[in-house]
């Protein structure tokens, strides 16, 4: 840990003379685990900096930066683009968000966290200028009615009592340039329906919610969470799962969301437990052991 307290006078030797991925790969690091918040935003700061100078080099598309632990890296399949994400954690125990989308061609397009979740946001087109920032740790293509796009599942570490679940929709423009966010998310149907551009799940740091695609059942899910009384220390609500989960099936133009789904059966088909043996360990659909 001595590295981490003394970023400041290691920091000339990168700058200075051991430079390229092996300095990216100090910044990355301790911008993630250093234990003081002044030494993550200091090395975030010559991360950032120097990731970006690497990335504009030729031939960088090529480079998967694998000795980046602490970055997400996530490609189209025909590898025509890729968007990078990664976060840090500042002494005052809030999260800011930090990406990149950048093209074969070389393209780069920082993408500026510029747009604190709100659920009014749900609604809206935003640029790489003013990015709802998050960690991806998923990418899933989509076709939709007007051409295809991407789903990206997030995480925003918010701050010490929330974090944010966020499920985002990337496509380009005619000029290339990236675009988040789709009317495809349909919530309630009606003369007036009720269609989101992204979806977004607040929850309690005290608590661990799922939010991803489901391959198995062709279908987005994520824990449905309620507000609570007497979780937290200081008394206030709480956000948690309460046990059971919310979907959303694709209808050919929009994902449909299914409030509830069931989540417990006797089936031995069943697609959440998947039973072979009498005695197997019962679990939920995202693995987990169910009591």
């Amino acid at each position: 840990m001595v590295r981490y307290l003394l970023i400041s006078g290691f920091c000339f030797l990168f700058s200075g003379g051991l430079a390229g991925q092996h300095s990216l790969v100090f910044y990355n690091d301790v911008m993630a685990n250093a234990m003081e918040g002044k030494h993550r935003v200091e090395a975030a700061g010559h991360f950032y900096k120097s990731f970006l100078a690497e990335l504009r080099q030729p031939g960088s598309f090529e480079n998967s930066f694998a000795d980046l632990k602490w970055v997400s890296i996530k490609s189209d399949a025909e590898k025509r683009f890729r968007i990078i994400t990664w976060q840090l954690e500042d002494d005052k125990r809030k999260f800011s968000q930090f990406g990149v989308i950048q093209k074969k061609n070389g393209t780069i397009y920082e993408l500026k966290d510029n747009t604190p979740y709100d659920p009014d946001m749900e609604y809206a087109v935003l640029g790489p200028e003013n990015w709802m920032g998050a960690l991806y740790y998923h990418m899933k293509e989509t076709d939709t009615p007007k051409g295809k796009a991407y789903l990206l599942f997030g995480y925003d570490g918010k701050d010490a009592n929330e974090h944010v679940k966020l499920l985002d929709v990337l496509s380009f423009d005619e000029k290339g340039k990236p675009v988040f966010g789709a009317e495809l998310f349909l919530m309630a149907e009606g003369k007036r329906p009720d269609v989101k551009t992204r979806l977004g799940l607040p929850y309690s740091a005290l608590a661990n919610v799922n939010f991803n695609y489901n391959e198995e059942m062709g279908m987005i899910v994520h824990d449905f969470v309620v507000a609570r009384l007497g979780i937290a220390a200081n008394g206030a609500i709480a956000r948690v799962p309460d046990g059971t989960y919310t979907g959303y099936q694709w209808d050919g133009k929009y994902w449909k969301r299914i409030e509830q789904l069931a989540h417990q059966t006797t089936d031995p088909e069943d697609i959440f437990f998947q039973p072979k043996k009498e005695e197997a360990v019962k679990k939920d659909i995202f693995g987990r052991k169910k009591d």
